[in-house]
């Protein structure tokens, strides 16, 4: 794999204002966890990782954000990267070669912004004011 060029697009991606990471696609089999979601919080990012059984919960602050997604590649094949406006795609296939696409979210599927919570808060606040 070309770390050289996967340092580009995580940094070129993490300039986006990203809102949330998937990882996905776990390859190695001593690896414990999974999935890795990762959301954009205020002032760090609160990463969740998933076992067959559990999940576990740890915050990470920004500046050490691309050191831990570099770390990951080597164990994950898909990278998904949620923006306002974008869904940013790497795949890492088993020959080495990195796969980048980039597409444009429908404003339907943005269900998991700040925004949205908080909508939905004040609306169910209104019904049972009722």
């Amino acid at each position: 794999m070309e770390t050289k060029e996967l340092e580009e697009r995580i940094d070129y991606i993490l300039k986006q204002n990203v809102e949330r990471i998937v990882i996905s696609n776990i390859v190695k089999s001593n690896c414990l966890y999974s999935k890795i979601d990762i959301l954009n919080k205020v002032d760090h990012f609160m990463i969740t990782k998933y076992t067959d059984k559990q999940a576990f919960t740890e915050n990470l602050l920004p500046y050490n954000m691309k050191g831990f997604l570099l770390k990951q590649a080597e164990n994950s094949k898909q990278f998904n990267f949620f923006t306002d406006k974008n869904e940013i795609m790497i795949k890492i296939p088993n020959r080495g070669k990195i796969l980048f696409c980039k597409k444009q979210i429908e404003s339907s599927r943005k269900i998991w912004g700040r925004q949205t919570t908080t909508a939905k808060k004040s609306i169910f606040l209104k019904k049972v004011k009722k």
